[in-house]
Formats: C-alpha cells, structure tokens, sequence
C-alpha cells in the first residue's frame, strides 16, 4: 500500500483539486494494489463531521475495488471542537488532536495516561524546540499559494454571483493589489 500524507490548513475551492491530482499522480507511478490518501484539514468540515471516508464507486454505487482509491479527511477544528465540549474522543482523534493544540500543558493532558501518546508528546515536544525542523517549513511560500488561491476563490465568487464594481482597468488593478497586500499582512 501507498499512504499520502497531506495536511490543509485553510479551505479554498481548489484544495480538493490539488489533493487530487498528488493522489493520481501517486497511483499513475505507483505499483501498489492500494492507495490511501489522508488530507489532515486544519479546519471545520460544513456538515460537522470529524472523519470523511471516500472511495470510488461504479454506476451501482459499489466500490471499485480493482482501483484501489481510499481517500479520508481529518478535520482537526472538529477535533477541537469535541475536546473543549468534553466529549469522548478516541485515540485517533487524541493523536490528531495533538497536532493542533498550541499548549504543551493541552498536549500532556491529552497523553495521560496512554504510553504510546506519552511519546508522541515527549516528541513533538522535542521537535518543537529543534531549530533545524524549524527551517524545513517555508510558511511564506505556502501562506503565499493559499493567499492566491483565496484571492482566485474570491474573484470567481464575485463573477458568479453577478458583481461588477463599475471600475476601469486601471482602478481594477488597483484594488486588486490592495487586496493582495491585505492578504500578505492576514
């Protein structure tokens, strides 16, 4: 089996489409009978729900098992969500919890207790203080993509739903650069 790791951490129109095309890629280059893909969403699903399972169905909606496509979402906020309401969460969704609390006090009390979990905190502990894994994250570069896929979200919206500003050429350009630099600044 192949596994795909791919964490989101906003929601645009296109980041379904960009997940897609690593999956089909992986699947065109790899041998493997099975492909799993496991988007980790830094964000709330629209329906609430914490965990999204997907597989291609044929025309009778069985599983097209021949393909070998599994796709799940993660939504961590959701995750979050049921931490703070203190709901019972299972040890997966204490693991995927781990990756989006802040405080190193939320992540010991969510490792109570558990050995396995108590590790993963003794790491992630150990890699947040660990300048060199520090530098492998460009967050400008990736800030910058999602920034312009907000952008390219926010100019179809308003194409679609009939807006026009009745500016030129010129004033168009204009605002378009405020709002990018609007993004660039959060």
């Amino acid at each position: 089996r192949v596994i795909d790791l791919e964490m989101n951490s906003h929601y645009y129109k296109k980041f379904n489409e960009r997940n897609g095309i690593y999956l089909f890629k992986i699947v065109s280059l790899s041998d493997k009978s099975v492909t799993i893909q496991i988007n980790i969403n830094n964000f709330r699903s629209k329906d609430g729900s914490v965990i999204k399972r997907y597989t291609l169905k044929d025309d009778e909606g069985k599983e097209e098992d021949e393909i070998g496509l599994i796709k799940y979402d993660i939504y961590l906020e959701n995750i979050k969500e049921k931490y703070y309401n203190n709901d019972k969460l299972t040890k997966l969704e204490k693991y995927m919890l781990m990756l989006k609390l802040r405080k190193r006090e939320e992540l010991l009390e969510v490792s109570k207790g558990d050995k396995s979990m108590s590790e993963v905190y003794k790491k992630l502990d150990d890699l947040s203080k660990d300048k060199y894994y520090a530098l492998l994250y460009d967050e400008e570069e990736k800030k910058a993509y999602e920034n312009k896929c907000i952008l390219e979200d926010a100019i179809e919206d308003a194409k679609e739903n009939g807006y026009s500003s009745g500016l030129n050429d010129g004033e168009s350009k204009k605002t378009i650069e405020i709002v990018k630099n609007m993004l660039k600044k959060n």
